[in-house]
């Protein structure tokens, strides 16, 4: 198989190279990747951003990517011969099941779990190795490069599900990028209004979330009652601090690449909740893929440009223009 790996981490570099084939052990499937998603934490780890480093621990060689979507070629001993052939997203986020963390159902903070595309190699390489109950029967209404979106769409629905708000109650999402124009588009599809904030070079970002009927701009005046931080900068943790109204609620989801620096005497002067949201678990994918299969129209346009491959650099390009919401690459 072509795998795109990140070596050398004096200076990273990426390499598309000829790999050994994996072979999938029982419980496993062999997914032959279709569409792969780039995101910010892809970046992180070809910027080797210090956070990143310390969290992850990444072996090189490495394949990144962790927004991915397939079919099922191969299936080990004791899986359903029902899922070979069957067109798939893929959860990278292999979690224990035995940790106090996993028993109380916050699988998401599971204290052993190796994830695609960060700890072990990811959907850069032609052909993934998984369990079989990380991947997700797509309905079949929902195209290939839509399923390699459920992996952010399911960040986005865990984030809302830790929002503190009534439906009636204003929510600003500070953060015009993928994850914050997703929350957006879910909201509205859940029939509750909010705010999209962005900055001076998000102009393309918001004239999208304008045309998908979602309020949005680089300027804002309200007070709302809960705030999505989706930005992962300092300014927009400090922003979503000020903005809140008294007694509000802040949903950190944002992954700074660097450590920040805060004033906390105004969340208690506030009397603010903040609280962190991270990853998702097993029925946030369920209600994922139940959200593309009664409303696959929510995400038209998310994904701005496709390119194969070998031209993994036009697409890298492309991301860091930040000219789309999402750039995929196709196998």
């Amino acid at each position: 198989m072509r795998a795109l790996l990140l070596s050398d981490s004096q200076k990273p570099a990426l390499q598309l190279v000829n790999a050994p084939d994996p072979i999938p052990e029982p419980g496993e499937v062999l997914v032959r990747i279709s569409h792969l998603g780039l995101c910010a934490t892809d970046m992180g780890f070809i910027e080797w951003a210090p956070n990143f480093i310390a969290q992850y621990e990444t072996p090189l060689p490495h394949a990144i990517g962790h927004e991915m979507s397939g079919r099922v070629i191969k299936i080990g001993r004791g899986v359903d011969d029902a899922l070979l052939g069957a067109r798939v997203a893929v959860n990278p986020h292999l979690h224990c099941k035995v940790c106090v963390n996993c028993l109380q159902g916050l699988e998401n903070m599971c204290l052993d779990r190796p994830i695609l595309g960060c700890h072990i190699w990811g959907g850069a390489a032609e052909l993934v190795r998984i369990r079989a109950e990380n991947v997700y029967v797509l309905p079949a209404s929902v195209e290939l490069s839509l399923g390699a979106l459920v992996e952010p769409i399911c960040v986005a629905l865990h984030a809302i599900s830790r929002l503190e708000t009534r439906e009636d109650e204003e929510i600003c999402i500070i953060g015009a990028g993928t994850i914050g124009t997703l929350c957006a588009l879910i909201l509205k599809a859940q029939g509750r209004e909010s705010f999209l904030l962005g900055v001076a070079g998000d102009e393309k970002r918001i004239e999208f979330a304008r045309r998908s009927a979602i309020r949005s701009g680089i300027s804002y005046d309200g007070r709302p009652t809960s705030v999505i931080e989706a930005a992962g900068a300092e300014s927009a943790v400090r922003r979503a601090i000020t903005q809140v109204r008294d007694g509000g609620n802040i949903v950190l989801l944002g992954l700074p690449h660097h450590e920040i620096q805060l004033d906390f005497a105004m969340v208690t002067f506030k009397s603010l909740t903040m609280t962190g949201s991270r990853g998702y678990t097993p029925a946030t994918w369920k209600a994922a893929i139940e959200l593309l299969e009664v409303s696959p129209g929510t995400f038209d346009g998310v994904v701005g440009a496709v390119f194969q491959l070998e031209d993994w650099n036009s697409a890298l390009e492309q991301v860091q223009s930040r000219a789309h919401l999402k750039v995929q690459l196709a196998h």
